[in-house]
């Protein structure tokens, strides 16, 4: 990914980790500012970013799940029970879950190429 950081967010003291894009899916970019946050690793898995590090100046450790979640119920459904199984192995641990779930609130709002609704698109 060629990406120039200080031109486009004002300064070079920040850093990445990506996961490039699959066929029409986009790609998932997780920046953070280095001077506020060590970053110990990333790890990139289908439809989701981990990064695990620690604010520098309280120390506090944390984990982010940057998701962009398929729109195929199948793969959104196993995408779900894998964050799941991850989040309970974190339990008691800072865990911020964030991105594109492809979720609506409302069911018309979506609808498939087939024209029905989508269970798993709704968020009660």
């Amino acid at each position: 990914m060629d990406l120039n950081k200080g031109e486009h967010w004002g300064s070079s003291c920040h850093g990445f980790s990506y996961r490039s894009s699959v066929g029409a899916s986009g790609g998932i970019l997780t920046m953070w500012d280095s001077s506020e946050v060590e970053m110990w690793w990333t790890e990139s898995r289908e439809h989701v970013l981990w990064c695990h590090g620690r604010y520098t100046k309280s120390g506090e450790e944390f984990f982010v799940a940057n998701i962009y979640a398929p729109c195929d119920d199948m793969a959104k459904q196993q995408l779900w029970e894998s964050i799941s199984e991850r989040l309970h192995s974190l339990a008691g641990k800072r865990v911020c879950v964030c991105g594109d779930f492809n979720a609506v609130k409302h069911v018309d709002e979506r609808r498939s190429v087939r024209g029905g609704h989508r269970s798993l698109d709704h968020v009660p």
